[in-house]
């Protein structure tokens, strides 16, 4: 997605040493893991030391960091990676890289061939002018100051080529088949000669869609590609698109599995995303990122904080920065996002903590603390005519309940009060004995769960076992 920000010359910024200290130890730690396979088995875990990262575009572009501020008290973290854009008509110039890396980011350059004005004819920038040499002495320039940089910096050069809305695409401005990537290898072969070594080569093509370029006939090929980047977005209802709402397997799974066979073994990052707030819930959406991550071997995510085509920005409806910062602070801190690891009543001692009456509070009766989840109903022994009715309450800053019971699920999202329900259509549950699970999540990737042993029988009736909760606290 290009980018709505110009790139303008401004004056230096003073040297933070500290924070670029921080931001080189972050760039070399970043290339090395870049340069780590994708992991073993189709959808294995992430190796334990892979560092995740997490990256943002902002409408600055990079120059602003306020902005970058913003973001992290947003998310609860700071971004390590910037994105921003650079056209053919715009000089690189080295204080922008280096307003990146005084605030302890790595930049992620997207290079596009075009003037994003739209002041000069797109037939200026035809693929065949590259290659003849009519942008040598502008390439030979961008290389040397990035040689002049002298840390490294990650460059997405003409990415979304398999779309047909930019220039560079071969489905348009008399390009040819071919040219894209004779274009790539010219401009990295260009490099090698001026010696510009601390440049990651990440080729970034647009989740494929019908009519879109096959990337087979685009993929420059592994000796000019150091890593690949999928730029895809959740567009729901938004005006002018008609993919409706997709979950984020459904936006990048097919064209993962593209790329991975056509490049094994080279590592796989989310270049841009996003999702509107139109047609679904976004705070749901980006909750289900974070595990669809861990389990794709994913360690680096770009999203695109901007009010654009639509509104992408993280905190764009209420619950959706709550969501980010939630699912984010797991996945970066490399805790396991869709299941919490289950915590032994009293540290593995019965006489410590007793199981209780299974309803809400401890075992002494007493209200649950703050920050607690309850469940309110069913009761042991309560007669169920028709729906199972699942309620209870949750204390302020736990954003979604997730109920699941004999296979069913429901997810609900509680009302100011904190107060929630769930029903189960009658007769649509299996009889017999079924763990009811409940799991509220919350900020900085709070948890709170109940599990309840419940018995459905033919006449309806269930009845509430012991509970067991577990979470991101100890047993008390």
């Amino acid at each position: 997605m290009p980018s709505a920000a110009a790139t303008h010359p401004r004056g230096r910024i003073h040297e933070r040493i500290l924070a670029r200290m921080g931001a080189l130890v972050l760039a070399v730690s970043l290339l090395a893991s870049l340069s780590l396979p994708a992991g073993a088995g189709e959808h294995g875990s992430a190796p334990p030391d892979v560092e995740r990262r997490f990256g943002v575009a902002t409408p600055s572009n990079g120059w602003d960091a306020r902005e970058l501020d913003d973001v992290a008290q947003l998310a609860g973290t700071s971004p390590s990676i910037v994105l921003h854009y650079l056209g053919f008509v715009d000089e690189l110039h080295i204080e922008q890289l280096e307003a990146v890396a005084d605030a302890g980011a790595v930049s992620l350059l997207t290079w596009e061939p075009f003037d994003w004005t739209g002041r000069t004819p797109e037939q200026h920038f035809a693929l065949s002018r590259v290659l003849a040499g009519d942008f040598d002495e502008y390439l030979t320039r961008t290389a040397r100051t990035l040689r002049a940089f002298g840390e490294p910096v990650l460059l997405r050069f003409a990415h979304e080529m398999n779309g047909d809305w930019y220039p560079w695409s071969e489905q348009r401005n008399d390009n040819q088949a071919g040219d894209y990537i004779a274009v790539w290898r010219h401009i990295h072969d260009l490099f090698a000669e001026l010696g510009v070594d601390d440049v990651t080569w990440v080729w970034s093509p647009n989740v494929e869609y019908p009519g879109s370029q096959p990337l087979a006939e685009l993929f420059p090929g592994a000796e000019y590609v150091d890593a690949i980047a999928l730029d895809g977005y959740n567009w729901g209802s938004t005006d002018g698109y008609t993919t409706g709402w997709q979950s984020p397997a459904e936006v990048f799974d097919p064209t993962l599995e593209i790329v991975r066979a056509l490049a094994p073994g080279l590592p796989v990052m989310i270049g841009e995303t996003g999702s509107t707030d139109d047609g679904g819930d976004k705070a749901a959406w980006i909750e289900d990122l974070f595990p669809w991550l861990v389990a794709r071997d994913i360690d680096t995510l770009v999203w695109f904080h901007l009010d654009k085509e639509t509104d992408w920005r993280i905190d764009s409806s209420p619950g959706t920065s709550e969501a980010f910062a939630s699912g984010l602070g797991d996945w970066l801190s490399g805790e396991r996002t869709d299941e919490p690891e289950e915590v032994p009543p009293g540290d593995g001692d019965p006489e410590k903590d007793p199981p209780g009456d299974g309803r809400e509070g401890d075992e002494d009766g007493e209200a649950p603390a703050d920050g607690e989840l309850v469940v309110l109903t069913p009761s042991e022994g309560e007669r169920i005519d028709g729906d199972l009715h699942v309620t209870g309450q949750v204390a302020e800053g736990y954003h979604r309940v997730d109920v699941e019971v004999a296979g069913a699920g429901r997810r609900v999202r509680p009302g100011s009060d904190g107060r929630w329900e769930v029903a189960f259509a009658g007769g649509t549950l299996a009889s017999g004995s079924h763990e009811l699970t409940v799991e509220a999540r919350g900020r900085r990737g709070s948890r709170e769960t109940v599990r309840l042993q419940v018995q459905i029988t033919n006449d309806g009736s269930v009845a509430q076992g012991d509970r067991i909760r577990k979470g991101n606290r100890a047993w008390r």
